[in-house]
């Protein structure tokens, strides 16, 4: 018999277990940064000056990750975290840190990026956006791991793990949302079939808190009792989601869920729409945002994004008109019922993908407009050369990524505009996100 030869597969590059370093400085990201370890090596947990014993986690070629577990000589920023949880649950990586100090040490990170990429030596950066860390959150999704039914888990997916931390408060919840965390475990595990839910959405409006369950499966009849049952006695609306999108509330409490967005204006929002779960940071969010636009009664704003109108409607309380444009036609049917319900008659609505070539001229955006950009994670870089081309005096970039922001700004100066200002806003304290707000005008002549 012919025998065929078969080489031994390599074997992987075992992480070492422990090692010691100083960290040099912290990133965007709110990682320690350790420069003469080669190569680069980013430390979860680690501060500037620290020395750190470490555990790597991963080896790249060009940079190594670790997670920070014994710290000789902590930093004067390092505080006790107030989550007993912190060190599992994955909700929160930086409450090792305090606030204000883990928002310079952002702010220095970026600031680096930046000059380098735009190739000049400082930048305009304005006061932080930022709340109270603790009781800031108005949504949260809660997993749960019910195939035991002796040992239901209902909680936050743990660090870098699938895991469902099972978890009996949560401290960064606004305290509506916080209060239901122990109740909705009785309730949860005093169910016949906690297996049906997949998962959990805490919702909290202006008067009104939702709970929503998402179901694999129908529940029974005593299931649905007892979360009528729980509605009533925790004064909020309970709503049903079947795995085929149908919704059913299961509430004698009908009220429309709204957030404010200004003194005089609201969003009528939903379990699954994007919110900005930060109440007090979004309020001053939308008011520098205006700021920077120097609205006037005369100023045509074209908002890219744009989602359910959090900053179209109050833009458009303050100047001519506003093309409000986003690629998901579902959110652009709620946002102009938003218009509708605040009596907002001149912005206008309208579906479009922002990939698409001359999609700004097909939908009737002006040239000489004023653009907000509030794009997703993945930046605004297809839409940026049309948006040159309205020459826009004021282009007002909000970002929830630094890294495709850098990107972006650079892209924007080839087109001869200039980061004028930036500021920081802490939309999730104690956590890695980062948000940013900057104002770009045309490079003068």
């Amino acid at each position: 018999m012919a025998q065929i030869f078969k080489p031994r597969p390599k074997a992987k590059t075992p992480l070492l277990q422990r090692t010691s370093v100083v960290i040099d400085d912290v990133d965007y990201l709110g990682q320690g940064v350790c420069r003469t370890h080669k190569p680069l090596l980013f430390v979860q947990g680690g501060l500037p000056g620290e020395q750190v014993e470490l555990e790597v986690t991963s080896q790249k070629n060009n940079f190594w990750q670790g997670t920070a577990k014994k710290i000789s000589k902590p930093a004067d920023a390092r505080i006790q975290p107030f989550c007993r949880y912190f060190e599992q649950c994955g909700g929160c990586q930086t409450q090792h840190v305090q606030p204000q100090d883990m928002r310079g040490f952002k702010r220095a990170a970026i600031d680096t990026l930046l000059t380098r990429s735009l190739d000049i030596q400082s930048l305009d950066w304005h006061e932080d956006i930022a709340s109270s860390s603790v009781g800031y959150r108005r949504k949260c999704r809660l997993a749960i791991d019910a195939r035991n039914k002796k040992d239901v888990r209902i909680g936050f997916r743990g660090q870098h793990s699938n895991k469902v931390i099972d978890v009996k408060e949560c401290q960064v919840l606004v305290p509506e949302l916080a209060a239901l965390i122990a109740p909705i475990n009785e309730l949860v595990n005093g169910l016949d079939s906690p297996q049906s839910i997949g998962h959990i959405v805490l919702l909290r409006g202006q008067s009104v808190t939702l709970v929503s369950f998402r179901l694999i499966k129908p529940l029974g009849k005593n299931d649905r009792l007892n979360m009528l049952d729980f509605a009533t006695s925790q004064n909020c609306q309970v709503q049903l989601e079947s795995s085929q999108g149908k919704t059913e509330r299961l509430s004698d409490d009908l009220r429309e869920l709204n957030i404010c967005i200004s003194s005089e204006l609201s969003l009528s929002v939903q379990p699954d729409d994007f919110i900005q779960v930060n109440h007090q940071v979004n309020l001053q969010m939308i008011e520098q945002a205006i700021s920077w636009l120097a609205l006037s009664d005369n100023d045509h704003v074209v908002d890219l994004f744009c989602g359910l109108g959090n900053f179209s409607l109050p833009v458009a309380a303050r100047c001519h008109s506003v093309l409000a444009i986003e690629g998901v036609a579902k959110m652009v049917q709620r946002a102009e019922q938003n218009a509708q319900i605040n009596g907002i008659a001149n912005c206008r609505f309208v579906t479009g993908d922002l990939t698409e070539a001359d999609i700004l001229q097909k939908l009737g955006a002006v040239k000489g407009c004023k653009v907000l950009l509030d794009p997703s994670r993945e930046g605004a870089q297809a839409v940026i050369p049309q948006v040159a081309a309205l020459s826009p005096s004021h282009i007002l970039y909000v970002s929830c990524n630094p890294a495709t922001f850098v990107r972006d700004a650079k892209l924007l100066n080839t087109y001869k505009y200039r980061l004028e200002k930036i500021s920081l806003m802490d939309m999730f304290p104690n956590t890695t996100h980062t948000e940013l707000m900057a104002l770009f005008v045309p490079l003068k002549s």
